[in-house]
C-alpha cells in the first residue's frame, strides 16, 4: 500500500453521519432486476437545480412509508445537497428517534427515491429518501462503515494533504467542510495550528493582535458563518478563538442579548434550553399579581392565559426592528410637512407684506416652534408699507403726530390713526423703521 492511501476510520466515530452520498456518478445496478441508469454530471446538476428552485427539506422516512399514503414519520431531513467529485451528498439532520436506530445498528443503509426520464432513465429529480436494510441499489456503502467489518475501509487514493486534514479532524473534533481550506499558501503557512480557530479546515487565523484579527472575531459573531458547524464544534471553535484573543492581549467584550437578561431575572444558567426559559416564565407569570395589568398592556383580554401572553411577547420581540424602521420614518415624515407648512405660511406672510424677507429664517423657527400661533399673529398683523410713507412729518405732525398724507391713508384703508402710530413707532423699536429729525 502507497503511503497516500488512507485507512479511513469512520470520521463520526459511531455518530449518525451529517452527510450522506446519495448517489454516486456512473452506472447504478440494483439489487430488485430492474435495469441499471447512468448517473452523469448533467444529471446531478439537474437534481441539484430542482431542490434549490423548491427551496423545501427532503424527508428520510423509515421503509419508504410515503409512498404508501399512509402515516410515514420522518426519520431525518434533507438540508442540503452538494456535488462532489464521485457523486451527489446530502446533508442531513436526524430526529433523535432515527440517531438512536442508526447508532444502535438497527438501521444500516439508506435508499433515495427519484424521479427517472421514462426512456433513457437518466435522474431529473431527488423526491426523498428511507432509512432501510434493504436497499435497492448495489454496492452500497452503510452509514456507518466502521461499525461492521473490520471497522476500516479504504476510502481512496488521497494526498498526503488530505490524509493529515483528516488526522487533524480526528484529534480536534471538527468535520470537514466544503467551505474551509486542505491547503495553505503565501504567509499563512507560517501561522502553526494553536493559533487557528477552526486548525482542521484553515479557518479564523489570530497570529497577533492585529485589524485583521478582530474581522476574524467578526466573522465568527456572524450567525451565517457557523451554520456549517454542529453546536459541538462551535463551542470548540469558540473556546479556540477566545483563548488566542486573550493570548494576544485582546478584550473581547460580550454583549448580553435580551436571553442572557431573561436568564438573570429567573435566576437560571447560561446553559438554560429554551423550553427551561420559558417553563421558569410561565411559573413566575402565574404567580405575579400584575397578570391582568400585563394583558391589558398587550391590548389582550383581561381573562388573557399566560401562553397568550408569552405568545404575544414573542410576537412582539420579533417585530421590535420592524416597528423602529416604521416609527424612524414616519418622524422623518412629520417633521418634512411640518417644514413644509411653515414655509408656506411665511411665504405668505411676505407676500401679503406683513413681514419682510429679511425675516424669514427668523420667522421660520417660529412657525416651526408652534404653527397655529405664527397664523393667529399674522392675521392681526398690520401690513408694512413703504419706508417713504411711513416717515414722521417734518416741524411736528397733525392729529396723534400723522401728516396729511399719512391721514388720508388711514383714511383710504380704514386703518385708526392711533393704530397706525403705534404700528409705526413699534417699527422704529425694532430698528425696521429709521426716524428722522
Amino acid at each position: 500500500m502507497t503511503e497516500n492511501m488512507l485507512l479511513y476510520v469512520c470520521e463520526t466515530l459511531g455518530q449518525a453521519p451529517e452527510w450522506i452520498k446519495v448517489l454516486p456518478l456512473g452506472t447504478v445496478e440494483l439489487r430488485d432486476n430492474r435495469p441499471p441508469f447512468e448517473v452523469d454530471r448533467a444529471a446531478l446538476d439537474a437534481i441539484l437545480s430542482k431542490f434549490r428552485l423548491d427551496g423545501l427539506d427532503l424527508v428520510v422516512d423509515y421503509e419508504h412509508q410515503s409512498l404508501g399514503g399512509g402515516k410515514a414519520p420522518a426519520a431525518a431531513w434533507i438540508k442540503d445537497l452538494e456535488i462532489r467529485e464521485d457523486g451527489l451528498y446530502a446533508r442531513v439532520e436526524w430526529t433523535e428517534a432515527a440517531r438512536r436506530h442508526v447508532e444502535a445498528g438497527e438501521y444500516r443503509y439508506y435508499s433515495p427515491v427519484l424521479k427517472l426520464e421514462p426512456e433513457t432513465r437518466r435522474p431529473l429529480a431527488l423526491m426523498h429518501a428511507a432509512l432501510t436494510n434493504t436497499p435497492a441499489m448495489a454496492n452500497l456503502p452503510p452509514l456507518l462503515a466502521a461499525k461492521y467489518g473490520d471497522g476500516i475501509i479504504v476510502l481512496e487514493d488521497i494526498t498526503a494533504e488530505t490524509a493529515a486534514r483528516v488526522a487533524r479532524s480526528q484529534q480536534y473534533a471538527i468535520g470537514i467542510k466544503s467551505e474551509g481550506h486542505q491547503r495553505l499558501c503565501g504567509d499563512m503557512i507560517a501561522i502553526p495550528e494553536e493559533q487557528w480557530g477552526d486548525p482542521v479546515n484553515w479557518r479564523f487565523p489570530i497570529p497577533d493582535a492585529t485589524i485583521k484579527a478582530l474581522r476574524v472575531m467578526e466573522e465568527w459573531d456572524n450567525p451565517g458563518t457557523q451554520e456549517e458547524y454542529t453546536p459541538a464544534e462551535r463551542a470548540i471553535i469558540e473556546k479556540r478563538i477566545k483563548s488566542r484573543a486573550k493570548a494576544v492581549g485582546m478584550q473581547i467584550q460580550e454583549a448580553k442579548t435580551m436571553k442572557d437578561k431573561v436568564l438573570g431575572l429567573l435566576a437560571l444558567k447560561a446553559e438554560a434550553t429554551d423550553e427551561e426559559v420559558f417553563a421558569a416564565l410561565e411559573v413566575r407569570l402565574k404567580t405575579a399579581t400584575a397578570l391582568p395589568e400585563i394583558a391589558q398592556v398587550l391590548a389582550l383580554k383581561a381573562g388573557a392565559s399566560v401562553s397568550e401572553i408569552i405568545g404575544t411577547i414573542k410576537g412582539l420581540k420579533g417585530n421590535q426592528d420592524r416597528l423602529l424602521t416604521v416609527e424612524t420614518e414616519l418622524t422623518a415624515l412629520k417633521q418634512a410637512q411640518s417644514l413644509s407648512e411653515a414655509e408656506a405660511a411665511v411665504d405668505a406672510a411676505i407676500a401679503a407684506k406683513k413681514i419682510t424677507p429679511a425675516m424669514r429664517e427668523i420667522k421660520l423657527k417660529q412657525a416651526q416652534r408652534d404653527l397655529a400661533e405664527f397664523k393667529a399673529e399674522m392675521a392681526v398683523a398690520p401690513v408694512i408699507l413703504a419706508e417713504s410713507n411711513l416717515k414722521p412729518p417734518k416741524g411736528g405732525g397733525g392729529k396723534d403726530g400723522l401728516d396729511a398724507e399719512q391721514l388720508a391713508l388711514c383714511a383710504t384703508t380704514g386703518i385708526k390713526p392711533e393704530a397706525f402710530k403705534a404700528s409705526r413707532e413699534k417699527l422704529i423699536e425694532q430698528g425696521l423703521l429709521r426716524e428722522e429729525g
